[in-house]
């Protein structure tokens, strides 16, 4: 039971990651965009 409770802590944590570092790219994406729309304006 802990065997398959740890197995599957360890792939929610990597695809948690994943997630984490795409939503971060997307973000800063749109922040820059942003500010590159206020800089030109």
């Amino acid at each position: 039971m802990t065997c398959v409770l740890n197995r599957r802590q360890r792939g929610f944590s990597l695809i948690e990651l994943m997630v984490a570092i795409a939503l971060g790219l997307f973000l800063m994406l749109v922040m820059t965009r942003l500010m590159a729309q206020q800089s030109s304006a």
